[in-house]
């Protein structure tokens, strides 16, 4: 926690000007389990003027927004003071869309205190909140000033929020670090040992970080990033549009296997290694899809809204030729969606 306290302060004077005035964003559930651990390790984040937005997905939205912005306002926070943003990936991408926008853009960094954030969601430069259904339909890439990782509160995760996080990681070692697939494999062994989560969290944020480093505006390779994302997002937006939430680590990892049906069907993906992670690790540690085949228009109908689509008429997908081969921008045609849907059904049933 001491890290913590020392990193804020160096944030705090990297700005133009003197020393910064520090906000702090955060929700409910991290205010009451979390904000107390920096009562006296990292007083520059207990002592910040504290700004808590009610959890959840549902709540990621510009209502929320709004709420962010007055409280802003009314404190007359200016360009050169420093917004931190203190929790999961819900917090970092709302929080760091409200800092990109406020008064046309003041700094921001995070403290991540989910498995989930620590791998992926609070690095990058992506902040966003849902709009019209539709998961991170409006956003803006604006890079923190840093990360830091509160590792001390993952004793404090759901398995459903430890098993969120894994989604992620489980996603970067297909894309990126097929070596590591083994280990990540051995889930149950990974969940109950937050060390070793902390571990695989670092080097998946690493990886991350070594491809934002090279296309900061996702213009080519940080397309990459996004497998498993254009079903896993439209799984999260029919749930909450029926009005429960599905934590989007365990949609990815269903897209994951869904994105792998068609990789498989159209990139020759080798069907052992299909099998083996949807049989080995998402079946028996995330369970099964929970959708029908009813589910189709709706699920097609947020893919064609998906951001990454260059056009309404197709929808674009991330798929792999193997673990470590990604291959961008591939068109699919709607029968070909449902046939892949079909199976992952069967595969996670």
């Amino acid at each position: 926690m001491n890290r913590i306290e020392q990193t804020i302060r160096d944030w705090k004077c990297s700005g133009e000007g003197t020393t910064r005035r520090v906000f702090v964003v955060t929700d409910t559930n991290v205010d009451r389990l979390v904000m107390p651990l920096f009562a006296e390790a990292a007083p520059s984040i207990a002592e910040a003027e504290r700004i808590v937005i009610s959890p959840g997905e549902d709540n990621k939205n510009i209502r929320t927004v709004e709420s962010v912005w007055r409280r802003l306002m009314s404190a007359e926070a200016t360009r050169n003071d420093l917004l931190v943003n203190v929790g999961g990936g819900m917090v970092s991408d709302l929080g760091g869309f409200a800092a990109a926008t406020f008064k046309r853009g003041m700094p921001y960094a995070n403290i991540a205190t989910t498995l989930l954030a620590a791998a992926d969601a609070s690095v990058g430069g992506k902040t966003g909140v849902n709009f019209g259904g539709v998961k991170n339909a409006v956003g803006a890439f604006a890079m923190p000033l840093g990360t830091e990782v509160c590792y001390e509160a993952f004793s404090t995760l759901s398995r459903e929020e430890i098993l969120s996080g894994y989604g992620e990681i489980l996603k970067m070692s297909l894309v990126a670090s097929p070596e590591s697939l083994v280990s990540i494999a051995r889930a149950e062994d990974n969940i109950a040992d937050l060390e070793r989560l902390g571990d695989f969290a670092r080097e998946s944020a690493r990886l991350k970080m070594a491809i934002v480093d090279k296309d900061p505006k996702e213009t080519g390779l940080r397309k990459t990033l996004n497998f498993g994302h254009t079903f896993g997002h439209a799984f999260e937006s029919l749930a909450l549009e029926r009005g429960h939430c599905v934590a989007h680590g365990i949609a990815v990892a269903y897209g994951i296997v869904t994105a792998l049906v068609l990789s498989r069907m159209l990139c020759g993906f080798p069907s052992e290694l299909l099998y083996f992670v949807a049989k080995e690790v998402v079946r028996p540690y995330f369970g099964s899809v929970g959708m029908t085949c009813s589910d189709y228009p709706e699920l097609l109908a947020f893919m064609h809204n998906d951001k990454k689509n260059s056009d309404s008429g197709s929808i674009r997908f991330v798929l792999l030729e193997d673990a470590g081969r990604p291959v961008c921008d591939v068109s699919v045609p709607d029968d070909d969606v449902k046939a892949a849907l079909d199976i992952c059904r069967d595969l996670l049933s």
